[in-house]
């Protein structure tokens, strides 16, 4: 039943003079970003926190689907993950099908030091995750269907690159309208496999809530670096446009995370938990390479 679909995936690298560190695990870079992707809009600096909401239209056409992101490092002990995506019509012109996503995607370097326990002691740490959203498809074209999806992900390294723990889930709902009846399908695999809850909204329609929480613990040790890769995409899809103009071509469907998903760190020991390079070492290296750039493209 999984469609294929365009998760939007990149990441956002700032631009300094030096490396600070040696490249980090999975692919993602030294230094830590939040990176969005809402519907037509996309990060592209290296940030901490950004957030944006789009709506997509054809000219003065009504607004198709809309997308809405937030993503939050700013503290080293807590992340936040916001994602929205909602589609509103069919193709109103042709046979094509409509898609709108959004995608939040962070990454965080973070030290485990201590003001009383010396270099090298072994800690308990714990990383409690937690993801809530309601995912809602309701077809009004007769013989078409419209579906939305939901995914979260968490990767915890360690400085060697080995993987501590992983998690990953996703969760899908479709509609059909056929002979006037509205026929619905779901799916949910990983971590988030059983987890979805049928129930009704205030109009009286079918929809389906989802909430995982985990608790992580690993043991830990001071002066030693971790990583921690956080992500949460949704998207809204509807199956080929009907010709029949938008009076004729509306439907819905919408993957609503945007009540946050989040992942805290915490210890029972002395420790405490820095992002590395810190954000104000981050923004004056960013600052430096950009005017080195500026420098060499007016030299």
């Amino acid at each position: 039943m999984w469609r294929a679909m365009s998760f939007w995936a990149g990441i956002c690298v700032g631009i300094v003079a030096v490396p600070v560190f040696a490249d980090g695990p999975g692919g993602y870079g030294n230094n830590p970003y939040a990176w969005i992707h809402a519907g037509g809009y996309e990060t592209d600096e290296d940030v901490l926190f950004d957030e944006a909401t789009f709506d997509w239209t054809w000219g003065a056409s009504p607004v198709i689907g809309s997308a809405y992101c937030l993503g939050d490092i700013r503290q080293a002990q807590t992340a936040t993950a916001k994602a929205r995506s909602r589609i509103n019509y069919h193709d109103p012109f042709g046979t094509g099908t409509l898609s709108i996503g959004g995608d939040v995607e962070t990454w965080k370097p973070f030290l485990v030091g201590s003001g009383s326990l010396p270099a090298g002691t072994q800690v308990p740490v714990s990383l409690g995750v937690g993801y809530a959203g309601t995912l809602q498809a309701l077809e009004s074209v007769e013989g078409k269907y419209s579906y939305c999806r939901a995914s979260g992900a968490l990767t915890l390294y360690d400085d060697s690159a080995a993987v501590l723990a992983a998690r990953a889930g996703e969760a899908e709902v479709e509609c059909e309208l056929d002979e006037s009846v509205r026929h619905f399908s779901t799916e949910t695999d990983g971590v988030w496999d059983g987890l979805l809850t049928q129930g009704v909204d205030g109009n009286g329609d079918r929809i389906y809530s989802l909430s995982y929480e985990d608790l992580i613990n690993f043991t830990a040790v001071v002066g030693q670096r971790y990583w921690l890769y956080f992500d949460l995409a949704t998207s809204a899809n509807s199956s080929s446009g009907s010709a029949l103009g938008w009076a004729g071509s509306a439907t819905f469907a919408q993957a609503n995370f945007s009540n946050t998903a989040t992942y805290q760190l915490g210890s029972t020991a002395d420790v405490t938990f820095t992002i590395v390079p810190e954000p104000a070492t981050l923004g004056l290296l960013t600052t430096t390479g950009l005017m080195l750039t500026r420098r060499r493209r007016t030299g």
